[in-house]
């Protein structure tokens, strides 16, 4: 007998459009891939606008602000072999220096 395996993966992420200047909004799109053979429920992921970079004492705030609903969306299924998007809405601040940045995601799931 086999065991079911749960595996989650970004497949995909892209902004639109991929540059904006201060003020300006774009679309953060993250593709979610189930390739385990295990039924995958309430997946959620989470941007995150607070960032510890490499070498830093505190953490800093990412110019950027959510549009709308915040910064958590749900995936409630994905079967296996299926894959599934959320959509995070974002403005960039006023002040925001131009250049690019990571935005970490956090991924939760249950299986």
């Amino acid at each position: 007998m086999r065991s079911a395996n749960s595996f989650l993966v970004v497949s995909n992420a892209r902004a639109t459009p991929e540059t904006i200047a201060p003020s300006g909004q774009s679309t953060i799109e993250i593709e979610l891939a189930n390739v385990g053979d295990a039924f995958i429920r309430y997946a959620t992921v989470g941007l995150q606008l607070v960032a510890l970079p490499t070498g830093a004492t505190a953490p800093i705030e990412l110019p950027f602000t959510p549009v709308g609903q915040g910064v958590t969306r749900t995936i409630t299924n994905l079967a296996p072999g299926q894959n599934g998007t959320v959509k995070f809405p974002v403005v960039a601040d006023a002040n925001a220096k131009s250049m690019a940045y990571k935005l970490p995601i956090v991924i939760n799931y249950i299986d």
